[in-house]
């Protein structure tokens, strides 16, 4: 890095190389959740959106269905 660089405050580019091992590198830090912990909660944020979809879906009706009868169609 230059000297110009380093009294700017500036960081020096890198190349993809450097990136990719530098990432490779960073993900091998990565503290990873053991897989009944990731199957659990794939589990529950599954069942979550089949909830509120499920909700939005019938609040979705009713709304419909009173704007209807509120226009008379």
């Amino acid at each position: 890095m230059s000297q110009k660089a380093i009294s700017k405050g500036k960081k020096a580019k890198t190349g993809v190389r450097e990136f990719a091992s530098g990432v490779q590198c960073e993900l091998r830090k990565v503290d990873w959740p053991a897989m009944p912990v990731v199957t659990r909660a794939s589990f529950i944020i599954i069942i979550m959106l089949i909830f509120f979809t499920t909700l939005v879906a019938i609040y979705d009706m009713g709304f419909s269905k009173i704007l209807i009868s509120l226009k008379g169609i």
